[in-house]
């Protein structure tokens, strides 16, 4: 969680480097993923402190900023929902419940939608299209596949989902090879 400034200057290089960028900051044309993850990290450090537009006037700015690239991109992440370096390969529609937990290092690929109190492990890859049912939890490292839908939980780690429902099909650790 974002609590100071180092927080959000962690969690924005975090994503950076998730990322597999040299540049400290995004370019104007071209970076619009990042631009999205910097300006979700900063309305997350407000959320956080307390900040409003009274005492802030870059917190309205950065609130019509973030509103607008959310349509744009198809993003709709509830803050403080996302550990650091969250990666988000592509635009388009990735919906992710306020209530979700997600750890750190996690791609998120086009398509997914999060249901409300899922929580997902750390270095989990999620394919396009991926639907995470409410009130389900996923392991550290696991995989899952483009289209499936999880309708219940994993505690293993580092297995390989796949189907609709979800279902095992390997667990050998292949999530290692994520970020």
């Amino acid at each position: 969680m974002i609590g100071s400034r180092e927080d959000l200057a962690r969690y924005i290089e975090a994503d950076r480097l998730v990322l597999r960028t040299n540049r400290r900051r995004p370019r104007f044309l071209c970076d619009e993923t990042w631009h999205y993850l910097r300006l979700l990290r900063r309305m997350e450090y407000y959320h956080n402190c307390g900040v409003s537009v009274f005492s802030s006037p870059r917190y309205l700015v950065d609130r019509i900023r973030f509103r607008r690239l959310s349509l744009l991109l198809g993003f709709r992440i509830g803050l403080n929902s996302c550990g650091q370096g969250l990666s988000l390969p592509h635009p388009g529609t990735v919906i992710i419940n306020s209530t979700a937990q997600i750890g750190s290092n996690c791609r998120i690929h086009v398509g997914v939608m999060i249901g409300a109190n899922v929580v997902i492990g750390d270095r989990v890859y999620l394919g396009p299209g991926v639907k995470i049912l409410p009130r389900v939890s996923i392991a550290d490292g696991t995989v899952v596949g483009a289209n499936a839908v999880v309708t219940k939980s994993f505690a293993q780690p580092g297995v390989t989902l796949a189907g609709a429902p979800a279902r095992p099909i390997n667990s050998n650790g292949s999530a290692r090879f994520i970020n």
